[in-house]
């Protein structure tokens, strides 16, 4: 079973049948869908296997080429990344999908890994950058 995580990926008929199952009230249906739009505006979707935490899709809103080949090519040298890609889905859509599968790591982790990997790759750049323009000064 596909789970999403952060998003809940559920259609207007199921998420009205689980809401009157759960007695849910319509101010806090209400909320829950802001949230859910705000989060597919800004956030990160998360699909991934309840039951095999080696394999998952990445949904990346608001990031492009940029972050999707840095991550590709960061994660590809990781020695648990069995397959690693991105895509976007349409040039006019601010969205990129990062598709990782690890040989035995929850991908999570490794996608973890791979971002403190690039933010330690930007704080190194930042500190060599500040040194040269602190020396041509």
């Amino acid at each position: 079973m596909l789970t999403a995580y952060y998003i809940i990926a559920m259609s207007d008929s199921e998420r009205n049948m689980s809401e009157e199952e759960e007695g849910v009230s319509e101010s806090e249906s209400m909320e829950e869908e802001v949230a859910e739009q705000g989060l597919r505006e800004e956030g990160l979707l998360i699909l991934q296997e309840q039951n095999d935490k080696r394999c998952a899709t990445y949904v990346f809103n608001n990031e492009d080429h940029t972050l999707g080949n840095l991550l590709r090519t960061i994660l590809s040298g990781h020695a648990d990344v069995e397959f690693v890609g991105y895509s976007i889905p349409h040039p006019s859509e601010p969205k990129m999908n990062l598709r990782l599968q690890t040989l035995s790591k929850d991908t999570n982790d490794v996608l973890n890994e791979g971002l403190r990997t690039v933010q330690n790759l930007a704080k190194t750049l930042r500190e060599s950058f500040t040194a040269g323009v602190g020396e041509a000064s």
